[in-house]
């Protein structure tokens, strides 16, 4: 006869090696996700604030065009004489330098000739291009003429549209703004 054996109580040592190689694994698996998480967070950070950037300076762009009284376009290079709440006139120009978007503006003024610009300041980095294009009386995009006249009722000018190619991962990305003139 045999004797009864008792009850087995606790794990065997090759039980708790088991749940700890699926703890360990299980962790790693959670690190990764957590840290592919946070890339992606940073990524995400970094494209929303490149198109708020892009957001404000189009936003400008179009700020200026329509309290426009004249406007200059040589490429790629936009002149604009703008008025501004008080009545007084400022000049505002936009260049493409390299692959940078630069903005300058003079002190506002109530008499001619106009004061000298400011300090250019970058407003936008990684571009390829920056061009205008103007809606006639034609009903079509055209390249403006180099000098365009403050009042667009009489030439049939009804707005412009404004283009700045960014590179983008190393393809370019193209970004546009039509202004329509009251």
């Amino acid at each position: 006869m045999s004797a009864a054996t008792p009850a087995q109580r606790g794990l065997t040592l090759i039980e708790i090696l088991v749940a700890l190689a699926l703890m360990a694994l299980l962790s790693v698996i959670s690190w990764r996700a957590l840290d592919m998480t946070d890339r992606s967070v940073q990524i995400l950070q970094t494209r929303i604030q490149d198109t708020q950037s892009l957001a404000r300076v189009l936003g400008q762009v179009e700020h200026d065009l329509k309290r426009h009284v004249g406007v200059l376009w040589r490429s790629p290079v936009l002149s604009i004489v703008r008025t501004r709440e008080n009545g007084a006139w400022q000049l505002v120009e936009w260049r493409q330098d390299g692959s940078r978007l630069l903005r300058a503006v003079s002190d506002p003024s109530y008499t001619l000739p106009m004061p000298e610009l400011n300090r250019y300041e970058v407003v936008l980095e990684d571009i390829a291009s920056f061009s205008l294009r103007e809606w006639g009386a034609e009903q079509q995009w055209v390249s403006p003429t180099e000098t365009l006249d403050s009042d667009a009722s009489e030439t049939g000018l009804k707005g412009f549209e404004v283009s700045v190619v960014r590179i983008d991962n190393g393809a370019p990305a193209v970004f546009r703004k039509v202004v329509l003139l009251p």
